[in-house]
């Protein structure tokens, strides 16, 4: 990663402190991958706008082929698998892959605060309405429960807010 205004590099294990990782509305603002959980099996979907109407979504989804993901998010995903009803779903893959590198910028350390629309509890997961057929175009809410899980199951420790239910943002800490 290269920082333009100050000419230097960042490169993996050579910062001499651990990072601040600073992401107020980042993580949410990143592309997440969409998996639909129909019967207990797993799909990856896409999203494209409809040709009739450019606020409209389109949707296509196959059956789920690993490949692209590791075992830590393959356990998470079959995680969801199992447990969830019938639903659509966000996985933040990129707020993911942004964090690993990061984390590496020194001895795998990091400090990340961000403030988003998060969702926190794996029941809310289910209740995403911005993915039914015909719905209008919005920033969907950052899967936060996905971060929070992938964080503690490397040795993380992850502290959040809960919203209040209303359009405030979560606090999140790792």
């Amino acid at each position: 990663l290269h920082l333009t205004l100050s000419h230097q590099s960042l490169i993996p294990h050579k910062l001499a402190y651990p990072p601040v990782l600073i992401a107020n509305g980042v993580l949410s603002s990143l592309r997440q991958d969409l998996f639909v959980v129909e019967h207990q099996q797993l799909y990856e979907a896409w999203a494209s706008p409809a040709a009739d109407d450019a606020n409209a979504l389109v949707y296509q989804q196959r059956p789920l082929s690993g490949g692209y993901l590791d075992c830590v998010h393959a356990d998470l995903l079959e995680h969801y698998r199992q447990r969830l009803p019938n639903c659509a779903l966000l996985f933040p893959f990129q707020a993911l892959q942004l964090l690993k590198y990061v984390y590496c910028l020194h001895g795998q350390e990091l400090l990340l605060l961000c403030a988003d629309q998060c969702l926190h509890q794996e029941l809310e997961l289910t209740r995403q309405r911005e993915f039914q057929p015909g719905a209008t175009l919005t920033t969907p809410p950052l899967n936060a429960y996905a971060l929070d899980r992938i964080i503690i199951a490397q040795g993380g420790k992850v502290w959040h807010s809960l919203s209040d239910g209303s359009d405030s943002p979560s606090v999140l800490a790792a």
